[in-house]
């Protein structure tokens, strides 16, 4: 069995994606949202949701505490004995506080109120970090929180955005289908590890398959909606995005199981090989 330098660096890239992607996305998410606070009112889109200005507030601090918890914990979770865990609240709010203050320099006004509900934001979040430690309850958070959004009743819709943010609305539908094709093939492999057999894959396909058409199809009809071909070929695009991405790590972590297999091999029979790699897992 022989494992060349394609696979090794790919184990290496990798180790240190995992470390990266979370903070790269906090990075991301974090220059969002300061430069629609520090935008003027004037140049602001006509974005708005259920409950106006304040929820816009909350739902964005509560994704700034959850993306900064995942970043900073990765694998363990925060404890409410632990001091750090208050000098990050504490850090977040001044942030918070910050934030506000420097929103005069750019003429918009500073809320006290608006303040509560970015800590009421990150507070939330940390409960959510706290109690949700498993990846099939993510699952389900993620997933139920998708449903409500794209299920919202036209009478009042949750968001309403104008006509140029629809491409940006389509892309969030499609990452969020793709999210949870991979979130439910990683739930189902055994040790929540990527692995690729026949019972991972038709499950995957079929749970999918059924949750599009209800999605689709049975429900629309029952809410009174229009039929939207576009958006039945982007789910089944990032369906199929996510089948593919998983199928691939899946194939990696096999491939990498069994090369730690030989190394073991190797070492317990003292056997010199020059290919001897440690991915660092």
């Amino acid at each position: 069995m022989s494992y060349g330098p394609a696979f090794k660096t790919l184990s290496f890239l990798r180790k240190h994606l995992v470390l990266l992607i979370p903070w790269a996305v906090l990075c991301i998410y974090w220059l969002t949202i300061f430069i629609a606070t520090h935008t003027p009112t004037g140049k602001l889109p006509a974005v708005t949701v259920v409950g106006k200005d304040k929820t816009m507030h909350y739902v964005a601090y509560l994704g700034l505490g959850i993306f900064f918890w995942l970043a900073y914990y990765r694998d363990t979770r925060p404890t409410f004995k632990e001091k750090k865990t208050w000098f990050v609240v504490l850090m977040l709010v001044g942030y918070g506080m910050l934030d506000e203050l420097t929103q005069w320099f750019v003429g918009r006004t500073t809320s006290i109120v608006d303040l509560c509900f970015d800590s009421l934001g990150i507070l939330s979040s940390l409960l959510i970090i706290f109690l949700i430690r498993k990846l099939s309850h993510w699952l389900i958070l993620i997933w139920i929180a998708f449903f409500v959004f794209t299920h919202w009743p036209l009478q009042t819709p949750f968001v309403t955005v104008p006509e140029s943010f629809n491409p940006l609305l389509d892309l969030a539908y499609m990452a969020c289908y793709c999210t949870i094709t991979m979130m439910w093939w990683r739930c189902i492999s055994p040790k929540s590890k990527f692995i690729v057999n026949r019972s991972t894959i038709l499950s995957t396909i079929i749970v999918m398959t059924i949750y599009l058409l209800i999605d689709q199809f049975i429900l629309i009809i029952l809410m009174k909606r229009d039929f939207d071909q576009n958006i039945l070929n982007a789910s089944l695009s990032s369906i199929l995005v996510g089948i593919i991405a998983s199928l691939l790590f899946g194939l990696h972590n096999q491939a990498e199981e069994k090369y730690l297999k030989q190394l073991k091999y190797l070492d317990e029979n003292n056997i010199n090989d020059p290919n001897y790699f440690d991915p660092g897992y």
